[in-house]
């Protein structure tokens, strides 16, 4: 098996060996399965530390006695059964000093030291939210399946107890939710000291990059503005009061700039996985929930079926929830909009985006709400269930009558719980006419290019497109190699599969690049980068394809689906198109969507590809 993240990358696995672990007095002891590989990491410290200037209590019984001599590492103990093995007991040696924490494997000491001799190994490291090149291009042709609906696992059901148990609304309509936890805060470090650090570096850019600062300021001040946070006091009187920070979190933030936002061009982001000073941070505490979110292929075939449509998105969804006050301790940040001001503490008192719980949270007030007015506003609430993608709405109507009472009610329903749909548009302006200031200050221009959940579309026209920016490689100048390659086409959005036919010559380009086992950074032969090239310029023509997004004729009286498949040695593939005809006889047919997969690299003969393009038709159909 492989396994990705120990042993310095990419580990492949062929052992695996049940061992029986014992405390330095034996009077605990523990089996368990762990896997064999070659090295876990570089020798741990890096440098060997004097402990004979680390005043360890009397009576301390450590687990090892040499922990500051440098060695390698001969097993590491995962976080499977890392808090079984805790004990009740952490003792502080003081400032710049490591603490030390009891275990059933005897005291150990964690933390850092400042007083090593000659010179160190420094090893930085940077944790990212992706996913490796080697896993997106595995995926990349691996038979993709349709969305399965399952059961709630246990942690998930969890999540919807404490939702349906201590959810409430205001006085004001907000809904005030609690942080679903797998464990008590009680189990977080002091973040505090953490916090202090990067709060320091960002205030070292802020005298650097004045507009940084000017509109990273104006997003704090916004959130004060709005309630969305409550200063507590001032960080030297906090750090007396409160030495203790059990049940307390500080999140570090920085600032995020998006250049291609209609709204907000700097976001600030709130470091929610940032451990605090024994390793745990506040994600690592936190229930993720189910997922909720409508399937976003669905949601794109029913926008393509209506003859009008209505999109828009609500403003700060996350922000809009409250959260219950006994828990907003767990979201303390520093900030001052003026270095001659002390440094303040502050408490987020809405679901912070970067939470493990935000998005089931946001979501599962939304269906909350449609179940709430089901009685009220049948069809609206439907929608609400049906046809929003996190904080995107993408519906419609077949008469303008029927889109603006939908719009109307949609509105009235969302605003009931404070949230505020904006960036209306329609293929129809009467839609939008006629409406009162508050939400005129909402529609975007009739003609404006929009992306709707990824895919272009031109509310004027009434048209889809695609608009790639992607850099082309001139294989004459440039080193051509595989991560290059993967990444340019990871750029291509096409949930639909309207451009199937041209995605697949990339896929196959892909394959022939997996069958030569290249490292990420090698560059490709010759025959790949001349039809590398071939694909780019057929790529570049996509920025000039338009396509119909309503694919049901006006009027229809009689509707019909056809399903296609085929298949080569190299890739089979199915289509479904939806004819439709009016009154007056005249026919429309219109692609809906495709799919297509790559043959296996095991060679497989072309009528069983043919079966599986025939499945894949009949699958496709059947999700449309």
């Amino acid at each position: 098996m492989t396994n990705l993240g120990i042993g310095e990358g990419i580990t492949e696995i062929k052992h695996y060996v049940d061992c029986k672990i014992y405390s330095a007095g034996e009077n605990f002891s523990m089996m368990n399965t762990f896997l064999v590989i070659n090295k876990i990491a570089d020798i741990i410290p890096s440098v060997s530390v004097d402990i004979g200037k680390i005043n360890i209590p009397i009576g301390i019984n450590l687990a090892d006695k040499a922990f500051g001599d440098s060695g390698k590492i001969d097993i590491l103990l995962g976080s499977r059964i890392f808090w079984q093995l805790l004990s009740e007991g952490q003792i502080s040696l003081g400032k710049g000093y490591p603490k030390i924490q009891n275990t059933k494997l005897g005291w150990v000491v964690v933390g850092p030291v400042d007083f090593s001799n000659g010179r160190t190994n420094t090893n930085q490291y940077c944790k990212l939210a992706v996913n490796t090149l080697d896993q997106q291009l595995e995926r990349f042709w691996q038979l993709e399946e349709f969305p399965i609906k399952r059961k709630l696992n246990v942690e998930e059901q969890k999540c919807e107890d404490t939702f349906k148990q201590n959810t409430v609304r205001n006085r004001s309509g907000r809904f005030v939710v609690e942080l679903p936890t797998r464990d008590s805060p009680e189990v977080l470090g002091n973040s505090l000291g953490m916090a202090i650090n990067r709060f320091g570096k960002l205030e070292k850019r802020f005298t650097s990059q004045i507009s940084f600062k000017e509109e990273y300021s104006q997003f704090m001040r916004n959130y004060l503005d709005l309630g969305h946070m409550t200063k507590v006091g001032d960080l030297p009187i906090i750090y007396e009061s409160e030495e203790n920070t059990k049940g307390m979190y500080y999140l570090p933030h920085h600032g995020v700039l998006k250049e291609t936002s209609t709204t907000t061009k700097l976001r600030t982001v709130f470091d929610v996985s940032s451990p605090a000073d024994n390793g745990v941070s506040l994600n690592n505490i936190l229930m993720v929930g189910a997922k909720l979110q409508q399937d976003l292929f669905q949601i794109l075939i029913r926008f393509r079926q209506h003859q009008i449509v209505i999109s828009g998105d609500i403003e700060k969804m996350y922000r809009q929830v409250l959260i219950k006050e006994n828990q907003r301790d767990l979201q303390r940040i520093l900030w001052r909009f003026d270095t001659s001001d002390p440094i303040g503490v502050y408490r987020l008192n809405t679901i912070t985006y970067g939470t493990g719980p935000a998005a089931y949270l946001a979501v599962r007030c939304l269906t909350q709400l449609a179940h709430d007015y089901v009685d009220v506003y049948p069809i609206a609430s439907q929608v609400i269930l049906r046809d929003f993608y996190m904080d995107d709405l993408l519906t419609g109507s077949d008469t303008i009558q029927d889109a603006i009472r939908l719009r109307k009610e949609i509105d009235t329903i969302l605003r009931s719980a404070g949230f505020i749909l904006r960036k209306w548009m329609s293929n129809y302006k009467e839609v939008l006419d006629g409406e009162t200031s508050d939400i005129e200050q909402y529609i975007v221009e009739d003609g404006d290019q929009h992306k709707t959940l990824g895919l272009g579309w031109n509310s004027k026209t009434d048209l889809l497109y695609f608009q790639l920016g992607m850099e082309i490689l001139d294989y004459n100048l440039q080193k051509v190699t595989k991560r290059k390659i993967l990444s340019l086409v990871a750029q291509i959005f096409d949930p639909l599969g309207l451009v199937g036919p041209i995605l697949v010559k990339a896929k196959l380009i892909l394959q022939a690049l997996w069958r030569l086992t290249l490292d990420w950074d090698d560059e490709v032969p010759l025959d790949i980068k001349i039809t590398w090239g071939s694909f780019q310029n057929q790529i570049a023509a996509l920025n000039k394809l338009h396509i119909p997004r309503k694919t049901v004729c006006k009027d229809s009286v009689g509707t019909q689906l056809h399903c296609f498949s085929d298949a080569s040695e190299s890739a089979y593939g199915a289509c479904v198109y939806l004819r439709s005809q009016d009154e007056f006889g005249k026919i429309t047919c219109r692609l809906i969507c495709s799919k297509s997969r790559i043959a296996p690299l095991k060679v497989i003969s072309l009528p069983r590809l043919e079966l599986c393009g025939a499945l894949l038709a009949a699958r496709l159909g059947a999700e449309v």
